[in-house]
C-alpha cells in the first residue's frame, strides 16, 4: 500500500478517546514573538491558553533555529530568577483533569536545549507536561515521598537525580525512570519521541523512540490531575522555590483516555516519527 502522508494524524485510534492533541504543524497563535493560544486539534478543544498571566513560550524567533521539517517549535526558554522563582513564566495552562481515576497513553516529541535543571539546588526536574500538587500536600515537605499522598499530581519530563538525567513518568512518588543522555555541548539534543502509558489492568509504562524502556505492575491511577500545563509541573505554589520548567521545543503532545494497545500505539508513534522525523 502507499505510504501515509507524514502530515495525516491517524484519527481512526480511539477517536472517542482522543483528549488533546497539540501539534506545532497547526493551531498556533504567536503575537510578538510569544505563543499566546496552541489550540487543541481534538474534538475537545481544550486549547493551551496563558490563563494565568505567564509570557507563554517563544515562537517565530529571527535567526530560526527552532524549526524542524518547515515547522517552527514552541520554544520554552525557562529563564531563571535568581530572585524569585517563576513556575510559570513562559508555560502555557491546559486542562488535564479527565485523567484523574483514568487510563492514559501519552505522547511527547521534543528536544531540549540545556540541561538547565543542573543549574542551582533548586532545579531538579524539567516537566514537559503536568499538574500541580496540593497546596496542603506541597507544604508539608513534598520532596520525602513517605509524607505526602502519592498519585495527586502528574509529571511527564526529566529528572536529575544522579549525575546524568532520567526521563520520568511520575504520578508523584509512584512512577518510572529510564535513563537519558545529557544535551551535547552543542545543543540541542537529537528530537525523541516518549510515549508514557497507565493501564490499571497492567501498570505503567514508558517507551522512548518506539522502545519500551521502563515498565511496572503499579495498578495506582492519579486521583488528581488538576492546574495542567504544557511546560511545567509539580508545584502550585513557589513555597519551596522549585522551578521545574522545561528548556527545550515541543513538537507535539497527543492524549488519550484510553491504555492504547500496541497496535493503535505503535501507529500513533509512526505518525510521530514519519512527522517529524525523530
Amino acid at each position: 500500500p502507499p505510504t501515509p502522508d507524514a502530515a495525516v494524524f491517524p484519527v481512526t485510534i480511539a477517536s472517542s478517546n482522543l483528549r488533546l492533541r497539540l501539534t506545532a504543524a497547526a493551531g498556533i497563535t504567536c503575537d510578538a514573538g510569544r505563543v499566546t493560544r496552541w489550540a487543541d486539534q481534538s474534538s475537545h478543544h481544550d486549547d493551551a491558553t496563558l490563563q494565568s498571566a505567564q509570557l507563554g513560550p517563544q515562537c517565530q524567533l529571527a535567526e530560526a533555529p527552532h524549526v524542524v521539517n518547515g515547522v517552527d517549535l514552541p520554544y520554552f526558554s525557562a529563564p531563571v530568577s535568581a530572585i524569585v522563582p517563576n513556575v510559570i513564566d513562559e508555560t502555557l495552562d491546559v486542562d488535564l483533569s479527565f485523567l484523574a481515576n483514568s487510563a492514559y497513553t501519552i505522547f511527547v516529541v521534543e528536544r531540549r536545549w540545556a540541561d538547565y535543571a543542573r543549574i542551582g539546588t533548586n532545579r531538579s526536574a524539567e516537566i514537559i507536561l503536568g499538574t500541580t500538587m496540593p497546596l496542603p500536600i506541597e507544604e508539608m515537605n513534598y520532596t520525602q515521598c513517605s509524607q505526602t499522598v502519592p498519585n495527586n499530581a502528574l509529571h511527564i519530563g526529566y529528572v536529575y537525580y544522579k549525575p546524568t538525567p532520567d526521563f520520568v513518568l511520575d504520578q508523584n512518588c509512584n512512577g518510572l525512570l529510564a535513563p537519558a543522555s545529557l544535551v551535547p555541548s552543542m545543543p540541542p539534543a537529537p528530537l525523541s519521541q516518549e510515549t508514557a502509558m497507565f493501564d490499571p489492568a497492567n501498570g505503567h509504562a514508558v517507551w522512548i523512540n518506539g522502545a519500551n524502556v521502563a515498565s511496572n505492575t503499579n495498578t495506582s491511577g492519579l486521583t488528581q490531575a488538576d492546574g495542567g500545563a504544557i511546560g511545567r509541573g509539580l508545584l502550585q505554589t513557589t513555597t519551596h522555590g522549585v522551578d521545574p520548567r522545561f528548556r527545550g521545543d515541543i513538537a507535539e503532545v497527543v492524549v488519550y483516555d484510553q491504555a492504547l494497545d500496541d497496535g493503535s500505539r505503535a501507529e500513533v508513534e509512526s505518525y510521530l516519527a514519519r512527522r517529524w522525523g525523530n
